[in-house]
């Protein structure tokens, strides 16, 4: 929930390069769009806690329209006039700007004037480009020349290293630099308009603070690189600060991705008495095997993947096309065989070594079944003694998990989660994470596997379903022929800590905030009393949804129909343009996900934008022709059957003009 700009990515030489950069590129995006909507200098942490088409009205005209997305919410009086508690986001990786000074206590600036710092990454463009050409151009064109490594790999090493520098941490667990995070510690309404605008373009909750008011919702933000211990207790002063602000005696918690990681120690260290409900929206409730997987280096590796699928898969979602990524699988075999590999190894380990490993906050995303071997691989050096205190302390809270929701559910604490599931890392978004080795196990939303996002729910591996004869672990007494098994057969939530508070959208993508079903849904369970698990409303919320993602629609589109002035159109127009925002309305506000709902009602809105002269029709794109693509994919696959995964200095692994199969 977390993407702010489609990511680019950066090819050169190597797969690994290719892996780096695509990682590189997606912190400049980030640096770009979610590093503090101003770019200026924050208000940080000091130990306390396009528009798309032409101007059609003025600012409270746009307000009215955006309040008519969220007319469902407001439909009711008696729910406008209740009360209700505070609700503290917990938000994922790219929703906590945080930012760099230096040794005098100033902010860094980049070359454009800019506060260095971002909400994910930490990367100086300039430097990073700058540092390309110094540190790699003369070993990369010695390694060609000679086909021989000569040091070439041990400086992309060093490269990366110096790229992630920023947000290094030493051995103990602590950033080296000073990094600083942006803290709102006041509620939304109090936000600053350029905050406010990048608080709902992150998370598109506006139909939740219409009912609620924004002055009842707040923004925790922590540092991506951080101590998960000092994150659990900033989460908690936040919320002491929440009641004394409010006046409450208790808050509601939404956590979203990653901080889902840090409401799994808060609960194990400060318990329930400050709460009173919980939504888990995509939560890394148990880590995600994205992040053990990058560890422990387990990857898919196979000659038919690397040189054949992996590259024109990534380059398709950046270009459409996987023409590029076809003809990079050859020049990348200007590399040896084995220069290549020690490359994909030192690229990884200089992340590893820099960002990752000395992080307690990324040991804290491993899932618990995977911890003890890879601390025993890492931690167990005798140099890591205290930062391996801090990543045992929060295993301990992963293995307490069960039985901390336990005590919160005997205390009177409503608790739901709301997951994604049956994708492959890497599908429809980031496909750069295919590569990883669980991809091909793991039932997931594409970035988190639905077992964390769902406390235990049993998914069947991605493209297929359960056992023949499976039969679900649990029963719902009052009607025993309940089926927790979800209608395609491929996930059962019987197996859940909390299956009756469990909801899965089948095929729903990690970026929720797309998707106004899933918000809708975490908008319910917050402000209906009635509301409190799979069985109560079955005709309104299905345990079981679809996938959607109507993030145009409801952006764009409906705001840009919404402000026009229907006096000056016909009455045919005014009429087809009121019928059009009539179902761009029913498909956003609905309760069922549906992507062919959402495309029709994004179809029929943008024709008629263009037929009334507000938007433009599109310009058709100049693209690489079919052929070019099927003339690469033939490219690379006959250099795949006749050099395997050999360089072309390594020569074929058999005659170029060989009849064997």
């Amino acid at each position: 929930m977390c993407k702010s700009k489609k990511l680019k990515t950066f090819i050169s030489v190597s797969l690994a390069v290719v892996m780096v950069a695509s990682v590189f590129v997606s912190a400049v995006a980030s640096d770009k769009s979610n590093v503090h909507a101003s770019g200026k200098v924050p208000k940080v942490e000091s130990g306390s806690g396009t528009s798309q088409t032409k101007q059609l009205a003025s600012e409270s005209k746009m307000k009215k329209a955006a309040a008519a997305l969220t007319g469902e919410a407001k439909e009711s009086k008696e729910a406008k006039d209740k009360d209700y508690y505070p609700v503290i986001t917990v938000p994922g990786i790219n929703q906590s700007p945080t930012y760099v000074y230096d040794g005098d206590g100033y902010p860094v600036y980049t070359s454009n004037g800019e506060a260095l710092g971002g909400s994910m990454f930490i990367i100086s463009a300039d430097e990073a480009k700058s540092n390309a050409f110094k540190m790699l151009a003369a070993p990369l064109a010695k390694m060609l020349i000679t086909q021989k490594d000569n040091g070439f790999t041990d400086t992309v090493y060093e490269y990366a290293c110096e790229t992630f520098k920023y947000q290094a941490t030493d051995i103990e667990g602590n950033y080296i630099q000073d990094l600083r995070t942006k803290v709102f510690d006041y509620p939304i309404s109090q936000m600053e308009e350029k905050d406010r605008e990048w608080f709902y373009r992150m998370l598109p909750v506006e139909s939740l603070t219409d009912v609620i008011g924004e002055d009842k919702c707040f923004l925790f933000t922590f540092n991506l690189v951080g101590n998960i211990l000092k994150s659990v207790d900033n989460l908690d002063e936040y919320i002491q600060m929440v009641k004394r602000t409010t006046g409450y005696d208790k808050v509601n918690l939404v956590n979203v991705s990653l901080g889902g990681t840090v409401f799994t120690g808060y609960i194990d260290k400060y318990g329930w008495s400050d709460i009173n409900e919980v939504v888990n929206v995509v939560a890394a409730l148990d880590g995600s095997d994205l992040i053990a997987d990058l560890i422990e280096r387990n990857f898919r590796l196979d000659d038919n993947f690397v040189y054949n699928q992996y590259i024109p898969l990534v380059m398709e979602e950046e270009n459409k096309n996987r023409a590029l990524g076809h003809l990079l699988n050859a020049a990348i075999r200007i590399m040896p065989k084995e220069v290549f590999q020690n490359t994909l190894t030192q690229a990884i380990s200089g992340v590893l070594d820099t960002f990752i490993l000395n992080c307690p906050q990324f040991w804290a995303m491993i899932p618990s079944d995977r911890y003890d071997t890879l601390a025993q691989r890492y931690l167990n050096d005798g140099n890591h003694e205290v930062l391996k205190a801090k990543t045992d302390e929060y295993h301990l809270a992963q293995l307490r998990f069960d039985d901390n929701i336990s005590d919160g559910i005997e205390s009177g604490v409503q608790i739901n989660n709301i997951g994604g599931s049956n994708l492959a890392f890497g599908d429809v978004e980031y496909v750069f994470f295919s590569i990883m080795g669980s991809s091909l196990t793991k039932n997931s939303d594409g970035i988190i596997s639905v077992d964390s996002t769902t406390m235990g729910t049993t998914g069947a591996a991605p493209g297929e379903r359960l056992p023949a004869g499976y039969v679900q672990a649990k029963t719902y007494a009052p009607d025993p022929s309940y089926s927790y098994i979800s209608p395609d057969g491929r996930v059962d939530t019987s197996t859940s800590v909390l299956p009756d508070n469990t909801w899965i959208f089948c095929g729903q993508h990690h970026e929720v905030g797309r998707n106004t079903i899933v918000l809708n849904l975490a908008r319910d369970l917050l402000i209906d009393d009635e509301l409190v698990d799979v069985h109560s409303k079955p005709d309104e919320w299905k345990q079981f949804n679809g996938s959607c993602n109507n993030n145009e629609l409801r952006r764009y589109r409906l705001k840009e129909a919404l402000m026009i002035d229907m006096s000056t159109l016909s009455p045919e127009d005014a009429a087809e343009l009121q019928g059009a925002i009539d179902q761009a309305l029913a498909q956003i506000n609905s309760h069922e996900a549906n992507q062919k709902e959402a495309d029709a009602a994004l179809e029929r809105l943008t024709n008629i934008l263009i037929k009334i002269g507000v938007r433009t029709a599109p310009e058709e794109k100049k693209s690489l022709s079919p052929l070019w693509e099927t003339l690469g994919e033939i490219l690379s696959k006959t250099l795949l059957k006749y050099y395997g995964a050999n360089g072309f200095s390594d020569g074929p692994v058999r005659g170029i003009f060989s009849t064997a199969a």
